[in-house]
């Protein structure tokens, strides 16, 4: 089984609108435990 994350985050970013790719993540806050959006597989 996935291992699950307890967790709140927000994060602002920029998307190239030619190609459709994230060019910014900022986070702005998280409360808890979540999961890195830079992993493989994360959603």
């Amino acid at each position: 089984m996935a291992e699950r994350f307890v967790g709140v985050v927000a994060y602002a970013l920029m998307i190239d609108e030619e190609i459709g790719d994230i060019s910014s993540l900022h986070l702005l806050t998280s409360h808890g435990r979540s999961a890195d959006p830079n992993a493989a597989g994360a959603d």
